[in-house]
């Protein structure tokens, strides 16, 4: 069992599209897993499996106190299969106030923590990333997001230290690449996992999904197997 944990800190990173991906990518590969979802004011990833008729093990609960982070370990603990945690936007402070804990309950339960760190361009994400490596061991692989821009726009962040040090420990940065806005706006609009969308889009649509679907099957193969 791997508890994934999906960080960011910053809103709009792309957090929630990072799990849905996630979420279908360990499906393909016919792992059984329960979500998390701490976003409490848009629990994106919560609510398209919410509307499945055989949904999995689901948890929706903000982790802004130590009774959140306690709830989080009682639901963990009840698995039988991975977990995927979708952190909210701004959760740092708490998470550097509860990691450890969290840390070493999952040391006690010998389960393993990967977390996916999906960034932006900008100077902030990155920061946000090194304060979390900087307070934490958990393997961590970075994901470069498309949606603001190819890949080889990501200059700031390939051109770091920070990257050579996350490397040197054996963990990789991906491209997580774009999908046509439209595609993207139909999963967000009509609440939908990967899986159902791929039944309720018309052709275009579907045909894109699809061609999205193989290239996150494709890179998340690097670091998820």
């Amino acid at each position: 069992m791997t508890v994934y944990f999906v960080g960011g800190s910053k809103g709009g990173v792309g957090k929630t599209m990072t799990c849905l991906a996630l979420s279908d990518y360990l499906m393909s590969l016919d792992r059984t897993f329960a979500i998390v979802d701490a976003d409490e004011s848009n629990p994106d990833f919560y609510k398209p499996f919410a509307k499945l008729a055989t949904p999995p093990q689901m948890l929706a609960k903000p982790l802004h106190d130590t009774n959140g982070w306690l709830e989080l370990l009682d639901f963990i603990h009840k698995q039988d299969g991975d977990v995927i945690i979708n952190s909210a936007a701004g959760s740092m402070p708490t998470l550097l106030k509860h990691g450890k804990m969290f840390e070493g309950a999952m040391a006690e339960m010998d389960q393993e923590i990967v977390v996916l760190w999906p960034i932006n361009r900008q100077r902030d994400s990155l920061e946000a990333l090194l304060q979390f490596t900087q307070a934490f061991t958990w393997r961590t692989h970075v994901l470069k997001n498309c949606y603001f821009g190819d890949a080889s726009k990501f200059v700031l962040f390939d051109d770091s230290k920070l990257k050579v040090a996350l490397e040197a420990k054996g963990w990789k940065s991906i491209i997580f690449p774009e999908v046509a806005d439209r595609v993207a706006d139909q999963l967000y609009t009509d609440r939908l996992t990967l899986e159902a969308a791929n039944d309720a889009m018309f052709i275009a649509n579907r045909c894109e999904l699809f061609r999205w679907r193989q290239a996150i099957y494709e890179n998340f193969s690097e670091i998820i197997k």
